[in-house]
């Protein structure tokens, strides 16, 4: 009896491990050079100045020049491309995700 416990416990633990690790799916970029201030600046405004914007709780996303730390520092791309947390409580489309990915891919130009 003891045995099919821990049988059952160890099934149930790689269970859980393997749904906790699976991958979220991959941003790609869709072959276009957009710039913050012809496609990107609207995304970012519509997506993230509730919280990033001037006097919101974290990282000021108002103006390219205020972006360029967290884009620098990579935790732009990593919290809204890999591993998808931002922005908080909305889910940003597809064709939004891409463009943003191709900006990135593209060195995040301003103009």
């Amino acid at each position: 009896m003891n045995i099919k416990i821990k049988l059952i416990v160890a099934t149930l633990s790689i269970g859980l491990f393997v749904v906790s690790c699976k991958k979220k799916d991959k941003v790609t970029c869709d072959g276009s050079n957009p710039k913050y201030n012809t496609e990107i600046k609207s995304i970012i405004n519509n997506n993230c100045m509730p919280c990033h914007g001037p006097g919101g709780s974290d990282n000021n996303y108002s103006t390219y020049q205020t972006l360029l730390p967290t884009l620098n520092n990579g935790r732009f791309e990593k919290e809204v491309l890999t591993k998808k947390s931002m922005p908080q409580n909305k889910t940003m489309s597809n064709a939004d995700l891409s463009k943003v990915r191709c900006w990135l891919d593209n060195g995040h130009l301003e103009n």
